[in-house]
């Protein structure tokens, strides 16, 4: 596999509980020709003293400080100063697996994929029994996601929703060509997988990909789980 330039794009704002954790897990990717380009926007905490010690003990990080301008920008300094093929975000209060990068990059490259879009999972801590806080609501929320997780949708049900967000949003077209969608049907569960067969998949555009995800939610309530969608068109193998 072709090992191109990431550039990993942190940005950073009054996260000095989560920073460290974030930043271990970027460094540690099996994936090693990454830029990491962690853009503090004028945190008061300890945020840029943590941001500098990985920078000392790290060359691929690279430290960027300024005033505080909010995410966006704070993002879009990120972006001027990137250098690789591809642009990775991690939020400063997240972490990501060992392999996370490599299998992002392994995606794009064998698709020729302009944008990769992954799942993600919710790690929510247990409450501690000294501070009082209930823990009643929390398993509730646990059941609930796994709930989403295992859920199975009937072919029928799915291409009627479908047929009714293509009634609201038309497919896209591109010189003259528009993009015909045939059926949807859900393949697996932990998470929902689906597959949308159509008749070109370079018509199929992410954002239109994106408005069919968030119909699926919609209807059927999938706010707490990730979803897998696999466009195919005629003449994919299996």
């Amino acid at each position: 596999m072709n090992t191109p330039l990431v550039s990993v794009i942190v940005p950073v704002y009054n996260v000095e509980k989560t920073l460290a954790r974030c930043l271990e897990s970027i460094c540690g990717q099996s994936y090693q020709n990454l830029e990491i380009i962690v853009v503090n926007d004028g945190s008061p905490d300890g945020s840029f003293a943590i941001c500098e010690q990985f920078r000392a003990k790290d060359p691929r990080v690279v430290v960027i400080s300024k005033e505080n301008e909010g995410l966006s920008l704070t993002r879009n300094a990120g972006m001027r100063a990137a250098h690789g093929k591809y642009l990775q975000f991690v939020d400063s209060d997240d972490y990501i697996e060992p392999t996370f990068t490599a299998r992002m990059v392994e995606a794009a490259e064998k698709n020729y994929a302009d944008l990769v879009v992954a799942p993600y999972w919710m790690v929510i801590p247990l409450a501690s029994s000294k501070s009082g806080q209930r823990t009643e609501k929390l398993f509730e929320l646990i059941n609930f996601v796994n709930d989403q997780s295992n859920m199975r949708i009937s072919t029928g049900m799915l291409n009627n929703v479908l047929a009714d967000a293509q009634a609201r949003v038309q497919p896209p077209t591109d010189k003259g060509r528009r993009l015909k969608i045939y059926y949807m049907t859900q393949t697996g569960i932990k998470p929902p997988n689906f597959v949308i067969f159509c008749n070109s998949r370079e018509l199929f555009h992410f954002s239109y990909q994106r408005y069919i995800e968030n119909q699926l939610r919609t209807v059927f309530g999938l706010e707490g789980t990730p979803i897998r969608i696999v466009i195919r068109q005629k003449g994919d193998k299996e």
